[in-house]
């Protein structure tokens, strides 16, 4: 690279550092590394700097600075600073742990050590004012980073200490938070809700997982929309991937797959609209060849370039300097990013699937496979420069069903056009809105275009409330006789949810979900084989939660109300569980949620067929009896007692469970412990691929109903072989249930398991 080019980078990046601004969408402005190390270890930060990384995130350790109360020992960091900054390099220091001298926990619980934490905070933004650094506080504090268990409530008083006094020690620093492991939206919704999002200029997440990195599109899209639940006035408060990677010993994983990945959960980030994105690890951390926690690194021990660094180099050789376009219309499998720096262009293209051949560029075939590819873009392929011409976004992909165009968090578009060519060309925009469905432009959807002139136009709708949170508005358009269309996604945030649940006593019920508390006046039908049971339900919010309000054809029936779940019992006789049946919710004339007809497929389950099986870390202490429960309801109980670190209790089928047809989920009747262990199945397809699916949090105690998706192949699943975005049937049933020490914290309980059954469409 010229040397030049490398001056000019450095200025540029010193000039962003200097505003305090997050990088744009700009390759490699945004891509950083995890590190272990302070001071200026030259060889670290020159390898650091020749793949290409941008960012750095490191421990800013607060019993390491404070050893003395009142007295901050930054040199080390002084030092670190200083290496990264003459290499062009921006550093997220993390803030965290506890500090013996106010805490005995590693957390952080009293006044005394939300004070001392907020001076330490403040004490390190005013030292380093004006250079660039962001402030997150705190890593993973919802799972054993926080001790002895993770709490919400802790965690924000932290916040609320900390984060002013950042702000008053220097007002143009970039405060992030809550640094999650994973996407955790129960947890993430508790920050949210007690004023996360009024303290921080950007919320962090960890989305690690062992499936693709392109699944983690839909987890972005529903923290996008939970953000915009709550801060309606700033939906488009960004996230940060503020660790992630991938070890080369998890199973079905090598150097080669890590290699693949890195650069494809980059250019996933970019296209997502991720301005900071953070690779978990620089280093292998240690020799063991079967500890996944020591080769997360770019480099080996000795710092041999891995994969992963290779590929790392090739994506920054390709695109530096560009920026994220679009993604071009193609098969769901295959990913076609256009980047651009002014003239200049390149398609950066892969697939998820099998490999294949096609044609990303008239006229110029290569075949797709894992490995990104970079293909820059004549100015000959004028299909391609069509389409890159226009992109449409959504004003916030979180909106309210029903709002009137207008109206905070109704359905709004931008379009944009832009005439790449040396004549004028014409351009027609179609928005076509989900069934029900309306909206209008704000003004003539066909224009002509000089060359180099841009269009800004919108679109604004209106979405009926409905039992379809995550939907879709399809924009199409016509450049210089060039037809695309981009799909924009949406998530409602006041949806509703309907389901029908097996009581535990015996029976049926039906559980409608209202998280957002708005009002609702309708009309709940439950079908069961012939038998309609209608009943007149009335939603509304009180100071104590959600009110209900249930007329049946007799009079009043009593509904139970769930934290935002109404659960109305169906007359005794109603039917059983295994007979097909269908719920509807109209308000007025307009559907709203359905079932849809299904049926239920019972999986008897007790200590005979099944057994339960250690499984985890083997060096974390555990105990556990499985016993059979009944007759009503009949199942099985898991007694645990979990030590610190991870480990889980798998309940098992003791022969293989062949599962007929496609069935959409698994359901069972559950009564919980109110501990906080994550409940889990999994199942194996036919090209010998393992999917876990989730039932849900064990956070609640009593009977509860829960289920658990068998026919969405984006959730976590790892070996086997064939196409990533496919279930290959049949299936089978691997683990009924897992329960899960989430928390990593010692924690001991019991839960009951009642009722398994498949649920199938009709």
């Amino acid at each position: 690279m010229p040397a030049v080019r490398i001056a000019l980078g450095v200025l540029l990046m010193s000039i962003t550092a200097s505003a305090g601004a997050l990088p744009d969408p700009v390759v490699p402005a945004g891509l950083g590394v995890n590190i272990h190390f302070t001071g200026e270890p030259a060889r670290d930060l020159e390898m650091i700097q020749a793949a290409g990384f941008r960012f750095i995130r490191m421990d800013f350790i607060w019993e390491a600075i404070e050893r003395e109360k009142g007295v901050y020992q930054f040199e080390a960091y002084d030092q670190l600073t200083a290496g990264l900054e003459k290499r062009g390099i921006r550093a997220l220091y993390i803030l965290d742990y506890s500090n013996p001298l106010y805490e005995s926990d590693r957390s952080v619980r009293t006044a005394e050590g939300r004070q001392a934490f907020a001076r330490f905070a403040a004490a390190a933004a005013a030292r380093y004012r004006g250079r660039g650094i962001l402030w997150e506080l705190w890593n993973e504090p919802n799972i054993g980073f926080w001790v002895p268990q993770p709490s919400v409530d802790d965690y924000m008083a932290l916040a609320k200490a900390v984060f002013p006094a950042i702000r008053e020690a220097d007002p143009e620093a970039l405060r992030v938070a809550p640094a999650t492991s994973g996407i955790p939206l129960d947890f993430l919704e508790a920050c949210f809700r007690r004023g996360l999002l009024d303290l921080v200029d950007a919320v962090s997440v960890h989305p690690y997982r062992q499936s693709a990195p392109e699944s983690v599109v839909p987890d972005y899209q529903r923290l996008r929309a939970l953000i915009a639940r709550y801060r309606p006035d700033r939906p488009d408060l960004p996230i940060l991937s503020g660790e992630w990677g991938y070890s080369c010993v998890w199973e079905g994983f090598n150097d080669e797959r890590q290699g693949q990945y890195l650069p494809r959960q980059f250019l996933t980030n970019l296209s997502e609209g991720i301005p900071v994105s953070i690779w978990y690890d620089w280093h292998d951390d240690g020799p063991d060849p079967k500890e996944p926690e020591h080769h997360f690194g770019t480099v080996t021990l000795d710092y041999q370039p891995k994969p992963a660094y290779q590929a790392m180099q090739r994506l920054v050789a390709a695109l530096e300097g560009m920026r994220f376009v679009k993604r071009l219309q193609s098969d769901p499998a295959d990913w076609l990013l256009l980047f651009a720096d002014g003239e200049r262009r390149a398609l950066a293209v892969w697939t998820t699937g099998e490999a294949h051949e096609a044609e990303p560029i008239p006229g110029q075939k290569v075949r797709l496979t894992g490995d990104p590819q970079y293909l820059p873009v004549p100015a000959s392929a004028r299909a391609v420069l069509a389409e890159g011409a226009w992109r449409a976004a959504a004003q916030s992909v979180g909106v309210r069903g029903g709002a009137a165009p207008g109206e905070p968090l109704s359905p709004a578009l931008t379009l944009t056009a832009r005439n790449p060519f040396a004549e004028a060309v014409p351009v027609h925009f179609r928005v076509i809105p989900p069934d029900g469905a309306r909206g209008r432009f704000e003004g003539p959807a066909r224009f002509r275009l000089a060359p180099g002139e841009e269009k800004v136009l919108r679109w604004h709708g209106r979405l009926p409330r409905s039992a379809t949170a995550e939907t879709a508005v399809t924009v199409e358009a016509t450049v210089a006789g060039h037809r695309h269309r981009q799909t924009v996604p949406l998530i409602l945030t006041n949806c509703l949810s309907l389901a029908v649940v097996p009581e535990a006593e015996g029976g049926l019920a039906a559980v409608v979900r209202n998280p957002s508390g708005d009002a609702f006046t309708g009309t709940l039908t439950v079908q069961v084989g012939s038998t309609r049971h209608p009943f007149a339900l009335k939603l509304s919010s009180a100071a104590g939660g959600l009110r209900a309000e249930v007329r049946g054809r007799s009079g009043p029936v009593p509904a139970m109300v769930e934290g935002d779940a109404v659960r109305v019992r169906l007359p005794a006789g109603s039917g059983d569980a295994a007979r097909v049946l269908r719920a509807t919710l109209r308000e007025g004339r307009t559907l709203i949620a359905d079932t849809g007809r299904i049926r239920w497929q019972p999986l008897p389950v007790s200590t005979e067929p099944a057994a339960a099986h250690n499984d985890g870390d083997a060096s974390v202490p555990a105990t556990f009896t499985l016993t059979d429960t009944g007759p009503a309801p009949a199942g099985v109980r898991l007694s645990y007692d979990y030590g610190e670190g991870w480990k889980f209790v798998r309940i098992a089928p003791k022969q293989a469970l062949p599962v007929e047809g496609k069935p959409v989920a698994m359901g069972v009747m559950v009564k919980g412990d109110g501990r906080g262990c994550l409940l889990r199945l999994r199942f194996v397809d036919a090209n010998g691929r393992t999917f876990q699916a989730e039932y849900g949090a064990l956070d609640f105690t009593g009977w509860r109903y829960l289920s658990a998706p068998l026919n969405n192949p984006r959730i976590l699943h790892w070996g086997g072989t064939g196409d990533e975005t496919r279930i290959a049937y049949p299936i089978r049933i691997d683990t009924l249930a897992l329960v899960d020490n989430g928390k990593r914290t010692p924690v001991q309980g019991a839960v009951e398991l009642a009722g398994f059954h498949l649920v199938y469409g009709e």
